[in-house]
């Protein structure tokens, strides 16, 4: 009588998934290290203990694991502007969501965030530059509809929307670089003073 194969195919699924989570761990380490150009795929294997074959069925080889990991830091972002902005009580928390929600990432994963702001650029000379924008694009919307709906109400100033999007996320940007370079106080201080920094550059005049 023939003996019944008492294996399961979940084993091998779970190896298939922590082989994927071994190779993005790894990005993550060679990436802070030694950034995305200078990281080769070898280091990236000798790191996750994965095969080149593994690499390549996961993620299309160095570029696409660093598209993946960057997609995680949006997404990351994007849900936590989406919860400060749903959350705003007013207009000036209003103004003031995606600057805390920026200096939020930092302080919880300061790693992802500060591969967010280096790794843009070398990904903008890959074939990942497209996915990007098209996530950029699903979020950009909902904040666009939200600051338009208070310019219509005259409760901001009429500025246009990438102006918009620099005053919020210029001043941020850079000090979260700068801190991340050489952590120092809190970030609370700082997220404070750049978020109203932003409301009082978009509010009409006379608006508190």
């Amino acid at each position: 009588m023939p003996v019944k194969n008492s294996k399961s195919p979940r084993p091998a699924r779970a190896a298939h998934g922590q082989r994927r989570h071994d190779l993005m761990k790894a990005g993550r380490a060679c990436f802070a290290e030694s950034g995305v150009e200078g990281t080769t795929v070898e280091d990236l294997l000798s790191r996750s203990g994965a095969s080149i074959g593994s690499l390549y069925q996961h993620f299309k080889g160095k570029d696409g694991l660093a598209a993946a990991l960057y997609l995680e830091g949006m997404e990351m972002f994007f849900a936590k502007a989406r919860a400060r902005l749903r959350g705003a009580e007013t207009t000036a928390d209003g103004a003031k969501a995606l600057v805390r929600a920026y200096f939020d990432c930092a302080e919880e994963d300061p790693g992802a965030t500060s591969f967010l702001i280096k790794a843009r650029e070398y990904l903008d000379k890959t074939r990942y530059a497209a996915e990007i924008e098209r996530k950029n694009a699903e979020f950009m919307p909902e904040v666009g509809a939200w600051f338009r709906q208070k310019i219509k109400a005259r409760e901001l100033r009429e500025i246009a929307p990438d102006y918009i999007m620099a005053i919020i996320e210029g001043p941020a940007r850079q000090y979260v670089k700068r801190w991340l370079a050489a952590p120092g106080a809190p970030l609370k201080e700082a997220r404070e003073v750049l978020a109203q920094a932003a409301w009082d550059a978009l509010r009409r005049s006379g608006k508190e």
